[in-house]
């Protein structure tokens, strides 16, 4: 008797080969190719290798069927933005006169925040500081390939940044994306976000009392076109480069941040308007005056 048999209620494993008969050669192969890259444990039952799943969605999901493909053309680096209202950083900046070794030793997760605004001036220096422009190179076959502060796969600059602007000086309440180019944000959609970001990240109030959170999204087709399967690790890892330098540039400026991984991808995708596979979140950081700053 095989093991599917044994398994299985009479006849479900009749009704299991018609339904894979029933499928398209394509989603054969896909199925195929899933269950040879899946785990197996000592017994040989199969243990499901969800970044296999992940990757072979990725590289045959019809939605998935654009340039940025293996093989295919490179996309815009930086993710443009027509017809929305846009607010320039001040030229002003914040000096960051502290020790590395120093800002290491005070790095920590902040949790509790003031009510108090920051200053537009501030969130320009982290944002620029973090993740912003620094120069221009031949690169990719492009006379003017950008170059930005954190490195990341290739180059590619999968980490797009938005801000969910709670208390920010000279801000409209509202989501914002980070444009380096332009050295500013680009205003997606005003209103008041502070419940819609509690909301998101499963009720935990203390984010509603930050000046700011930022999400950090992956867009894959920056990395697809070239690392194919790989691509859906490698931004994982631009992430945590961008999310560690933002956030000891923030302990630098005496501001406090703490990351948040805890959140509906739902609620934050619909929130950033992004599609979820292409684009989608992957941390957040909450930042703002801590209660223990002195105050001004």
């Amino acid at each position: 008797m095989s093991e599917l048999a044994r398994i299985s209620p009479p006849g479900a494993a009749d009704e299991l080969r018609a339904a894979l008969a029933d499928l398209t050669e394509s989603e054969q192969s896909v199925l195929t190719r899933m269950i040879m890259a899946a785990k197996f444990d000592e017994n040989g039952r199969a243990e499901i290798d969800e970044i296999s799943i992940v990757r072979e969605f990725m590289l045959t999901d019809p939605s998935m069927n654009t340039p940025s493909q293996p093989h295919g053309g490179m996309p815009p680096i930086i993710k443009p933005y027509t017809g929305r209202p846009f607010v320039p950083f001040p030229k002003e900046r914040v000096e960051i006169d502290a020790n590395l070794a120093d800002v290491i030793k005070r790095r920590k997760s902040v949790r509790d925040f003031k009510r108090q605004t920051i200053e537009l001036k501030t969130l320009a220096t982290l944002l620029e500081t973090g993740y912003g422009l620094v120069r221009y190179v031949s690169a990719y076959g492009e006379p003017r390939f950008p170059f930005r502060r954190a490195p990341s796969s290739g180059g590619l600059q999968s980490i797009e940044v938005y801000a969910a602007v709670n208390d920010v000086e000279n801000l409209t309440p509202g989501v914002y994306h980070y444009q380096p180019e332009r050295r500013g944000l680009t205003l997606l959609d005003p209103g008041l976000v502070r419940r819609r970001c509690v909301r998101a990240c499963l009720n935990q109030d203390w984010i509603g009392e930050s000046g700011v959170v930022l999400f950090l999204t992956c867009d894959l087709r920056k990395l697809l076109w070239k690392y194919g399967r790989r691509a859906y690790r490698m931004s994982h890892v631009d992430a945590g480069v961008v999310a560690q330098q933002l956030h000891l540039i923030a302990t630098a400026l005496g501001l406090g941040s703490c990351m948040v991984a805890g959140f509906v991808e739902e609620a934050v995708h619909k929130l950033l308007d992004v599609d979820g596979k292409l684009e989608f979140a992957a941390l957040g950081i909450c930042v703002g005056v801590p209660v223990d700053a002195p105050s001004h």
